[in-house]
């Protein structure tokens, strides 16, 4: 029963302090609250004298509870929180982490394009390179084709195979033989074919 009265007096006194602490007077609205808390202190005085000993254990042990209880809530709290802010400093790292990977990223695929633009640019370029030369041999095949047909003077033909330029196709053509004939002593010295 002095455990009671001692709770009711303590905390009478401590809304005392905080009525003093927040400069609370009886003219701001207060009064009503004080009057309810000493009405209620006054009927758990007036309760105190019927609580038996047995009662008073049963709630102390309720209240050993509900402090363990509250303790381990506590200590489940801090312990959350602590993890929570370990979360938080790994989740900090790790974005972090994520933006210089995705810049790093982002700068190799510019380098790639930048590194595919030029080889494309390269390889048309030698493409182009290939196409003058394969049309530069088409000409050139085309031209001694052209010399070859006008070359039809008559005389033996010793025909053999000629491979072209451009690699299309093989043909036939007649390789004729020079000589010297002797001339008359009236003549002129001349070139001639053999038939």
């Amino acid at each position: 029963m002095e455990c009671v009265s001692s709770v009711l007096e303590h905390s009478l006194e401590a809304g005392r302090m905080d009525d003093h602490m927040n400069g609370r007077m009886e003219n701001d609205g207060g009064a009503p609250y004080r009057y309810q808390l000493s009405c209620s202190i006054q009927s758990l005085s007036l309760n105190e004298r019927h609580i038996s000993a047995s009662r008073l254990d049963d709630l102390k042990a309720h209240n050993r509870d509900c402090r363990r209880l509250l303790s381990r809530k506590i200590l489940q709290y801090f312990k959350i929180r602590d993890q929570s802010r370990k979360l938080h400093r790994q989740n900090v790292v790790m974005t972090r982490e994520i933006d210089h990977i995705g810049q790093a990223l982002g700068d190799t695929r510019r380098q790639l394009a930048r590194e595919k633009a030029a080889a494309e640019k390269r390889l048309g370029l030698r493409v182009k390179e290939v196409d003058d030369l394969r049309l530069a041999l088409s000409r050139a095949s085309q031209k001694i084709q052209r010399r070859l047909r006008m070359i039809s003077l008559p005389g033996k033909k010793e025909h053999t195979e000629v491979q072209m330029f451009d690699g299309a196709r093989t043909v036939e053509v007649p390789l004729l033989r020079p000589c010297s004939i002797r001339p008359r002593p009236s003549e002129k010295p001349q070139l001639g074919y053999l038939r």
